[in-house]
């Protein structure tokens, strides 16, 4: 049972002191026991659904299938999960699991970009912060559920103001004078003149519904503007630190006890979801809110449209209300299918890698990237109709058309969703299950998110973690609940709108193509099917073909559209060019850290690698006790330009013979690079030199390789 164990005075026998190492964690069925194993497969697919399935699948998914044609959008859904999805999906797990290393020390196999690895736990750290502040959301609603009348169910004066109102306003109309004479006045006027208002001809206020109210001014204390931070929101503030503290209490014990609670966290959401869809089926109106998700109103023709729009600043206001023009944003069903599926599934996240890293070296982890991606969409889908059916209802009761009142993101799940429970009877229940419902699905992203972390720590300092997981795991959630109280300040959601825009978007698509690039063109895509067959068996020429195919050449296109200029696009920039690069040079480098513009224009001059510049994904580089953070493309060409070899290399041939033994180098997989324990190593890996952990950070220069020779 591991970690289920009666309590010390109703066990008989000596009494175990407490403490806070955690040598005893692997269990005596654990294949590796200086690291551990999960406890049984479930505790593994489980976790991975988890990680999988989050709140994306809840708000943004139905709104992104309502969006482009409802039912056609199922088409490039499906074919993107079996093109870009799946194919990355099982490629990340069988990497993990094969090294039973995590997202950078799995970078052995190919040092050069080491980097795509610390970046994938970098932006998982700032993704952690503000997602945890998400959570925190769904328990402050969730604790405001337990009322019998739901507060952002009416108008309250603490924080609503004359634009509240449940129901729309008249505030002008056309009316017949007695004499025939057609005025156009105040509808107050009209109405105390006893006169009546044309059909067709009212003009209705500006109002907010007062969950939309409640939630800008009562929950968050909305500022004006990222540059009014304001004061920190105390309530917000507890409910972060609750959050944190689950977080803590679920991981103490890293796998061994996050595999038990996920048994909860993973399984429930799924029973509050087929209630929700349940009571909104009986609903008025549901038929319409569901045929707008995916029912006759599929429109087919999206599937070959494309609009171009230019996306806007989502974090920062001027202060004369108009929003600068940060890019230029293509959209099509393709498109949005393929990004959904790629952040559906939370790879190149580091997670995946993590997690399978706990498996037992021959574990089929073909079967388990099937089961879980297909859990994924499925559960995608069938959240949709719990959520349109009664949006439908919240239609019908308004008087309105479904596209009138659908959503996504935090509008869907703070301000519509709860704004249709509460109309429903008993709402604080339904606000209860859906809130709680939102947590639980945020919990289980969280735990993976943190023991990628943690897991990364453990492969840097394996001792340390062996005997002081408990303090770590718990100062790394304290940590990043200090560096959360700025995402719940009054200036809050702008924060977190600004790092989920510019964190969780295009550093994590570059790290993928980096990933799919590295493997199989660099260290031999052939190389690791032979790997993977090492954990799972032979198989024939045919089920490889399919997989070669998208991890040569698929996969990578497919994760480059997103970047590829659309014709409409195309004659856009033609028109405004310049002056539309000038505004997003401007705005990008606005804000940012110290840039090294001449750096940049040397590579550029000495013919670079201009990709993997572009890309800037960043590895440490530690030399002559000075630490710098170079862009892993870049650090070989900073090398070119910049050289800081050893003065004792006399000529610029040896110089330039040193940077090619140090591309050589990083281009091969490290001497320690092969299965964990050395039961599993056969011939292929019967030379591998034991793994050195201290080492594990280090990225092979010319001065390593120099020392070794000596």
């Amino acid at each position: 049972m591991g970690w289920l164990r009666w309590p010390a005075f109703l066990r008989c026998g000596k009494k175990e002191e407490f403490t806070l190492s955690t040598e005893k964690i692997a269990e005596k069925d654990d294949e590796n026991t200086e690291r551990g194993n999960w406890s049984s497969k479930t505790d593994y697919l489980l976790s991975m659904v988890g990680y999988a399935v989050g709140l994306g699948n809840v708000w943004r998914f139905p709104y992104l299938t309502y969006q482009n044609g409802g039912g056609a959008f199922l088409i490039p859904y499906t074919i993107m999960l079996a093109l870009a999805g799946l194919p990355l999906f099982f490629l990340e797990c069988s990497l993990g699991q094969f090294a039973s290393l995590g997202p950078v020390s799995i970078w052995r196999i190919l040092p050069l970009l080491q980097g795509v690895g610390v970046t994938m736990v970098v932006i998982s750290t700032f993704v952690t912060i503000y997602y945890n502040v998400i959570i925190g959301y769904s328990l402050y609603y969730l604790f405001a559920s337990f009322q019998s009348v739901l507060p952002w169910a009416n108008c309250d004066p603490e924080w609503a103001d004359d634009t509240c109102s449940k129901l729309p306003i008249v505030s002008e109309c056309n009316a017949t004078m007695e004499d025939g004479t057609l005025i156009h006045a105040n509808y107050t006027w009209v109405t105390s003149q006893n006169l009546t208002c044309l059909n067709d001809t009212l003009v209705f206020a500006k109002t907010q519904v007062p969950s939309e109210q409640y939630w800008n001014k009562k929950v968050l204390q909305r500022s004006e503007g990222l540059d009014e931070t304001g004061k920190i929101v105390w309530y917000l503030a507890l409910c972060l630190l609750l959050s944190w503290l689950i977080v803590a209490v679920a991981l103490f014990k890293g796998i061994k006890s996050s595999g038990k609670v996920v048994y909860f966290t993973a399984i429930f959401p799924y029973v509050v979801l087929v209630i929700l869809l349940i009571r909104g089926a009986t609903l008025e109106g549901a038929r319409e809110g569901i045929e707008y998700y995916i029912g006759t109103q599929s429109n087919f023709t999206k599937l070959t449209e494309a609009e171009v729009r230019r996306t806007r600043q989502v974090a920062c206001q001027a202060e004369s209300n108009v929003t600068p023009d940060l890019g230029l944003d293509v959209q099509t069903v393709w498109k949005d299918a393929a990004t959904q599926i790629f952040f559906s599934l939370s790879v190149a996240w580091g997670g995946l890698v993590a997690l399978s890293s706990y498996n037992k070296f021959h574990n089929n982890c073909y079967s388990d990237a099937i089961f879980v991606c297909v859990t994924n969409c499925l559960t995608s889908i069938f959240a949709g109709f719990a959520i349109f059916s009664i949006l439908g209802h919240m239609a019908f009761k308004a008087d309105k058309k479904v596209s009138e009142v659908v959503d996504s993101g935090f509008d869907l799940a703070f301000v519509a969703y709860p704004e249709a429970l509460s109309k429903l009877p008993v709402a604080p229940l339904w606000s209860f299950l859906f809130f709680f419902m939102l947590l639980l699905l945020g919990l289980d992203s969280q735990f993976a998110t943190i023991e990628t972390i943690t897991t990364t720590i453990q492969d840097s300092f394996p001792q340390m973690m062996k005997k002081m997981r408990m303090p770590v795991t718990l100062g790394l959630c304290m940590l990043l609940f200090l560096l959360g109280l700025v995402c719940v300040t009054q200036a809050g959601i702008y924060w977190v709108n600004l790092v989920d825009h510019f964190c969780a978007g295009w550093g994590i698509l570059f790290a993928a193509v980096l990933e799919l690039a590295g493997i199989c063109w660099i260290y031999g895509g052939n190389r690791f099917i032979e790997d993977i067959e090492m954990m799972i068996g032979k198989k024939s020429f045919l089920f490889w073909l399919w997989w070669r195919a998208c991890w040569f050449v698929i996969t990578p296109c497919l994760l480059l559209s997103p970047l590829t200029p659309y014709p409409p696009a195309m004659k856009f920039l033609s028109l405004n060019g310049p002056r539309f690069i000038s505004e997003w040079f401007s705005a990008t480098l606005e804000g940012t850290m110290d840039i090294d513009i001449r750096f940049g224009l040397e590579c550029t001059s000495e013919g670079g690698n201009l990709g993997l510049v572009f890309a800037h994904i960043f590895a440490p580089n530690v030399r002559q006790r000075k630490i710098s953070w170079l862009g892993i493309g870049s650090r070989l060409v900073h090398d070119h330009v910049l050289p800081d070899l050893d003065p004792r290399d006399g000529s610029l041939q040896d110089r330039e013979s040193t940077r090619q033994l140090r591309l050589v180098t990083c281009c091969k997989p490290q001497p320690n690079w092969g299965p964990s324990l050395e039961c599993h190593r056969g011939e292929r890996y019967r030379d591998m030199v034991d793994p050195v952990k201290e080492r594990d950070m280090e990225i092979p220069t010319v001065d390593s390789y120099v020392h070794k020779l000596e």
